[in-house]
C-alpha cells in the first residue's frame, strides 16, 4: 500500500498510550488512535460513529483497525525529506 502525506491530526484526546483525534483524508475524517510508538489505529469511520460507540458503552480500543499506510513524522523537517511540496515556503496572509 503507498503512503500518501497527511494534512494532520486534530488530536481531541489522549491517555497513557497514545491519542485520539480526527484524521483528514480524502474527504473523509476518520477516528483514529496514535500510538505512542507511532502505530496508527482507525477506531471509528467519522466521530458520529464513534460517538455512538460512546453512547452504546462499546469499549472502543477493543475494535481498533491497523491503519498501515500512515506514516507519523517526529516533525515537518522530517516529512519534508520524503515530500517534496513540503519544503515550499506558505503564502504570506
Amino acid at each position: 500500500m503507498p503512503l500518501y502525506p497527511v494534512p494532520g491530526l486534530e488530536v481531541f484526546a489522549w491517555d497513557e498510550g497514545g491519542w485520539l483525534g480526527s484524521l483528514a483524508r480524502n474527504g473523509s475524517h476518520p477516528m483514529v488512535y496514535l500510538r505512542r510508538d507511532g502505530a496508527v489505529f482507525q477506531a471509528a469511520e467519522d466521530v458520529y460513529a464513534f460517538v455512538q460507540l460512546l453512547r452504546d458503552g462499546t469499549d472502543w480500543r477493543a475494535g481498533l483497525v491497523p491503519e498501515p499506510g500512515i506514516q507519523v513524522y517526529a516533525s515537518r523537517e522530517d516529512a519534508a525529506r520524503e515530500w517534496s511540496f513540503l519544503r515550499r515556503k506558505a503564502s504570506p496572509r
